[in-house]
């Protein structure tokens, strides 16, 4: 600013950040003004901006619960009638289990079972955990042959029916299981990023197999990692692309840096981590470019494969694993509990009774016998418990006697692996895929309908009971429809039939999919900024990619003259033949054509290539491959040349 009477400019400075604004006045020499015997300077601070992930965590969380309470009111109301038959207050009793008895309004304290001769008691024991119950009615002659029972097990696996990650047939198991293609997806990233391979060995796809499968820490596999696939001579070449040793350490689940991982300092300051939530993944992976984005997500997917088959552990039913955990833990806390009282005895309170210990076994179980005592704070991790263990039986290990010496090994061993105590509840629970449970699903209620004859009849659709409870297990809005309600200002839903109600039976006959997609492609599709009549393109779609190329390419100059068109060209089809074009392969396209020298300089473009024609060799790999046919192609080019 220009003061008019003295001719004397004065220039503003400003210090903008997230929560403040600073300012100062001074002249041409950088003196601080004064007006009234102050300075003018100073700064305004205000409330800084808080994002959005609590809440949209919370709303996240809150929707997902509420359609898992729709999904078991279905399988109430489809049960109801014959349920009804043996026991007409179950449901209620089930609604009443989280009060105190006085407070349940009903005659009973059981919460599942009122017979006379069978209550909660005999339940429980025949049926210690919900897996000892799916496992029994899997059998052909299960104990007991009740409708509540099968309730009970339908309810559960449609609570929990796990993820719906894969892209498979709900009863393509053994695909989710073949460790084969998931390690083709990770080498093939490699190629779409024109990357050199991580390693020469041949064996490599049989060596990560067995090293995801086993147990242990972090560490540990990031060692037998290193030790079988490390190879300390290869890139060194100045085109480094990514680091070897970091990108080990992410496939055994450590928190790399991604300004490392991928040799790029615009990454600093971010972290990468496979074994984060899904939330928190993502928004590490938003800050990178879409094909290093793959390349986590195919890593996360093979750390993913090993927890599943170490879960299953052999077995295609996840049940049976389960019950054969549970009776692992109980014949490993016998074993405990009779070292500890014969080595440790003073140990034993401790260990199996106080509260106020971080690490003992009340933390870890999170199960406290004696009621004068409160809960632990927190949970034990099972790491943190080992530990626990394992330095209070080595204090005593040159006195073990021979009797126990065979058990006190084995017992050293798990511990240092941490899989001394199992437990059926853990964090690698949510790896499991919704394929798993459905099997189990499908299986019972085969069984049931030869004694529980209500699941195998048909309504005016010819569609039975036991579809119906499939089809609520597999049931998930396809994203294109969005919400339900018709009278909601955000919906865009096209019916076939009105005034009838939504249900996973009958989606397709009520809801219009072809228009309701055409609907959404239309909301979410904004105009021009230059041509307002027109649509914008997709930002992956094949004529976008190539104007962001051509875009780039444009303004490249050698020795401050711009190049030809057909020089442009010679670079674009550089593209064409390469997934991934760095500064260094347009610089020697250039020296090949002799259109450049070594001395010459390259201006006009940025060190690193920000565009490429992915979406371009994406399409041709999936026409050679035979995965889109040729219809399909002329259909896509065709949809792009109505986009534009």
């Amino acid at each position: 600013m220009e003061n008019e009477k003295n001719q004397k400019k004065y220039y503003l400075g400003l210090d903008v950040g997230t929560d403040s604004v600073g300012y100062a006045v001074t002249d041409e020499n950088y003196n601080l003004l004064v007006k009234g015997g102050k300075p003018i300077w100073g700064s305004h601070t205000f409330v800084a901006a808080v994002g959005n992930d609590g809440r949209r965590m919370a709303r996240t969380s809150r929707r997902r619960l509420e359609r898992r309470k729709q999904r078991i009111q279905l399988v109430r109301e489809l049960f109801a009638k014959e349920i009804a038959k043996v026991d007409p207050d179950f449901y209620k009793r089930l609604d009443a289990s989280a009060l105190w008895h006085e407070d349940k309004n009903l005659p009973t304290a059981d919460s599942f079972f009122a017979d006379e001769g069978y209550t909660d008691r005999q339940y429980h024991k025949d049926f210690p955990t919900i897996h000892h119950l799916l496992c029994d009615l899997m059998n052909d002659n299960p104990k007991r042959k009740d409708a509540r029972l099968v309730y009970l097990a339908v309810a559960y696996l449609v609570a929990h029916r796990g993820h719906f990650l894969y892209d498979v047939d709900k009863d393509g198991l053994e695909a989710i299981l073949n460790f084969d293609e998931i390690y083709k997806d990770f080498i093939l990233c490699f190629e779409d990023c024109a990357w050199p391979m991580p390693w020469q060995n041949t064996d490599a796809k049989s060596i990560l197999e067995d090293i995801f499968k086993s147990s242990g820490g972090v560490n540990r596999k990031k060692q037998m990692l290193c030790e079988a696939l490390l190879d300390t001579t290869r890139f060194k070449n100045e085109e480094q692309c990514y680091d070897i040793k970091e990108l080990l350490s992410l496939l055994a689940g450590a928190k790399v840096s991604a300004e490392k991982l991928f040799c790029n300092s615009a990454y600093k300051g971010i972290s990468i981590c496979t074994k984060s939530d899904d939330a928190e993944l993502q928004s590490m992976l938003d800050n990178l470019q879409q094909e290093e984005s793959n390349l986590i997500m195919c890593a996360k997917r093979m750390q993913d494969w090993g927890i599943l088959a170490d879960a299953l552990n052999g077995k295609q039913c996840i049940s049976h694993s389960k019950v054969e955990i549970y009776e692992q833990h109980k014949k490993d806390l016998a074993f405990l509990k009779s070292f500890i009282r014969h080595y440790l005895p003073s140990e034993y309170r401790n260990v199996f009774r106080y509260t106020k210990l971080e690490n003992n076994y009340v933390a870890y179980s999170y199960h406290n016998k004696d009621s004068k005592q409160q809960a632990p704070k927190e949970k034990a991790k099972a790491d943190d418990f080992c530990a626990y263990i394992n330095k209070l039986i080595l204090s005593v290990e040159g006195v073990v006697e021979e009797q126990y010496k065979a058990m006190y090994e084995d017992m050293k061993t798990r511990l240092s692996n941490n899989t001394f105590l199992p437990k059926q509840v853990n964090g690698d629970n949510r790896v499991l895929p919704y394929q798993v449970f459905y099997s189990e699903l499908k299986t019972i209620l085969n069984k049931a309908q030869t004694y529980l004859p209500f699941l195998a009849e048909k309504d005016d659709d010819n569609i039975t009971i036991a579809d119906k409870l499939l089809q609520i297990f597999c049931f998930k809005i396809p994203y294109f429809i969005g919400p339900l309600n018709a009278h909601s200002s955000n919906a865009w839903l096209q019916r076939k039939v009105n005034n009838t109600p939504i249900y996973p039976w009958n989606i397709e006959k009520i809801v219009d999919f072809d228009k309701t997609e055409e609907a959404f492609i239309k909301r979410m599709t904004n105009t021009c900024t230059y041509l307002p009549s027109a649509k914008v393109l997709p930002k992956n779609s094949l004529l976008y990619c190539r104007y962001e190329v051509l875009n780039e390419i444009n303004s490249i100059k050698i020795n401050g003259r711009a190049i030809s068109v057909y020089e442009k060209q010679s670079i674009y089809h550089l593209f064409e033949n390469k997934r991934s074009v760095s500064l260094r392969d347009i610089k020697n396209k250039l020296k090949s054509m002799g259109i450049m020298t070594d001395g010459d300089i390259l201006s006009g473009i940025d060190d690193a290539v920000k565009s490429s024609l992915r979406s371009y060799h994406i399409f041709k790999r999936l026409l050679s491959s035979g995965t889109l046919s040729e219809s399909d192609a002329e259909n896509i080019i065709l949809d792009m040349a109505y986009c534009s």
